[in-house]
């Protein structure tokens, strides 16, 4: 019986580690999509799902704001015809980065399809 009790006191910091590990590196995305528009297309895609045959543009950057900021804007001018899709990413990191600075340093991952033209 106290090999058991033994077994489970060296175990627990090695399950507390992998249950970490695995809630920081959930996320979640939110995607918005274009009903009218007609995404560009690739001639040879690797990417699998959503994204298969479409040219995506992926931006993964990180924003610092100053203690004065309140808000920011993040706009790339590479779509002349506006967006057909629009996909924003969040992880459990980079939620809890977001909240320890008071919301002053964001991790952004970004993913997007242009229009095709008219």
């Amino acid at each position: 019986m106290k090999t058991n009790a033994i077994f489970s006191v060296k175990l627990r910091p090695v399950v507390l580690a992998l249950l970490l590990a695995v809630t920081l590196s959930s996320c979640y995305s939110v995607r918005i999509v274009s009903r009218d528009g007609e995404p560009e297309k690739k001639a040879v895609s690797s990417d699998a799902g959503f994204y298969r045959d479409k040219v995506a543009h992926r931006q993964d950057t990180t924003i610092t704001l100053n203690p004065i900021q309140s808000d920011f804007s993040l706009v790339d001018p590479v779509c002349p015809y506006g967006f057909y899709s629009v996909e924003y990413r969040v992880s459990l990191g980079q939620a809890l980065l977001n909240m320890i600075t008071f919301g002053k340093v964001k991790k952004v991952k970004i993913i997007y399809v242009c229009n095709k033209d008219c």
